[in-house]
Formats: structure tokens, C-alpha cells, sequence
């Protein structure tokens, strides 16, 4: 019953804002259980943190915040956000309030690592793995990166493969465990990988 309650005034709230009605059923879930009396509260944050990439946006209002996110549509962000609280909405003022300053802290560092990774192209950052150890007996992420690499060089000629794929595919190889010593995935350890891509993309990949 308290997951339709939720669920309900999660829609209720997108459809008066216009927005997609897409909901983490995970995130769902867990608040489910957190909460006895639900009440969803809509908050607001800055548009200039809609710079940042969705997934880092996402990440920091699901996993961190216990926020739902509100999507224009399936691939854009609206600033804003629902929280679920276990009070009367008698409340509601300051405990939006409360969580928006919340939020506002939690997306101004998320900033500020971005803009400082973005100072490091990211192939500086192959160079780093080799201080940070993958698995003892085997070596630095470095050696890892390394084996991936030759890996990948066997395949793409086991499967004779057009040079310019193989080439892309050395590249890929190459810098996939480079986004492990960002600051933003230090920060966000669930956003390796989606990083890497980002940052890639941004540096002319």
C-alpha cells in the first residue's frame, strides 16, 4: 500500500509539471521501507547544474540524496526533484528548503570535480593507474590496462578485423581504466565507465 501511495504522488507531481513519468523502481523500493506516513515534496535546484552530465545528476540525487529525478524525457533532466518524507506536509516549506541547500552542496562539488578532471586530459591518466594496485600477484590497474590491450590486439587479429576498428579498439582499451583515478568517480565510485565515455568524448575521442 505505502509503494502505491508513493507512486502515486510521484505521477501526480510529474503530471502537473509536465514531466516524463519515469521512475527508479529500485530507489522505489528502498524509500518504501524508510517511510510510514509518505509525503512527496517537490524541490528545485539551479539550471547551471544541468551542465553536468545526467548520469552524475542521477547519481547524486538517487544513491545520495534518496531523490527522484524529474525527466523532461528519457534522455533530459528537468531542475527539479522529489523527495519522500515520513511527516505532515504542514512541513513541507522548510523541509524542501532544507533539502535543496542539501542538494545544492552535494552539486557544487560534484562541479567542481568535473571542471577540475576536465584540466587532465584523460591519457595523463593511464600513466597514474600504475600507482594503484589491481589484485596482489597481478600487478597495477597499469598491467592490467596493458593485458587488456594485448587482448584485444589478439582478438582483432584472430578475427582479422579493418585496421581502423582494430586501431579504435587499441585506443578503447587503452584508456578504459583511465577514469579510475578522476575525481569524480573517487567521489562517485558507481560512475566509472560512464566517465571514462564522457570524458572521452569531451577530450576529441
Amino acid at each position: 500500500i505505502r509503494k502505491n501511495i508513493v507512486k502515486t504522488d510521484i505521477k501526480q507531481i510529474i503530471k502537473e509539471i509536465g514531466g516524463e513519468k519515469i521512475i527508479n523502481e529500485k530507489l522505489l523500493n528502498e524509500i518504501t521501507y524508510l517511510v510510514e506516513y509518505p509525503n512527496a515534496i517537490l524541490g528545485k535546484f539551479d539550471k547551471k547544474y544541468l551542465e553536468l552530465p545526467k548520469d552524475v545528476l542521477t547519481e547524486v540525487m538517487r544513491k545520495h540524496q534518496k531523490y527522484f529525478p524529474v525527466f523532461k524525457n528519457k534522455d533530459e533532466l528537468l531542475p527539479l526533484f522529489i523527495v519522500i518524507i515520513n511527516n505532515s506536509k504542514k512541513y513541507a516549506s522548510k523541509i524542501k528548503e532544507g533539502n535543496e541547500n542539501v542538494l545544492r552542496a552535494r552539486l557544487e562539488d560534484a562541479k567542481f570535480f568535473y571542471q577540475e578532471d576536465q584540466k587532465i586530459p584523460l591519457e595523463e591518466n593511464v600513466d597514474k593507474l600504475k600507482n594503484v594496485i589491481f589484485r596482489e600477484k597481478l600487478g597495477s590497474l597499469f598491467d592490467r590496462t596493458k593485458r587488456v590491450e594485448l587482448l584485444c590486439d589478439y582478438i582483432a587479429d584472430g578475427l582479422q578485423v579493418e585496421q581502423k576498428v582494430k586501431k579504435d579498439l587499441l585506443r578503447s582499451a587503452h584508456l578504459c581504466k583511465a577514469d579510475l583515478v578522476t575525481e569524480m568517480v573517487k567521489e562517485f565510485p558507481e560512475l566509472q565507465g560512464s566517465t571514462g565515455k564522457g570524458y572521452a568524448i569531451l577530450s576529441g575521442e
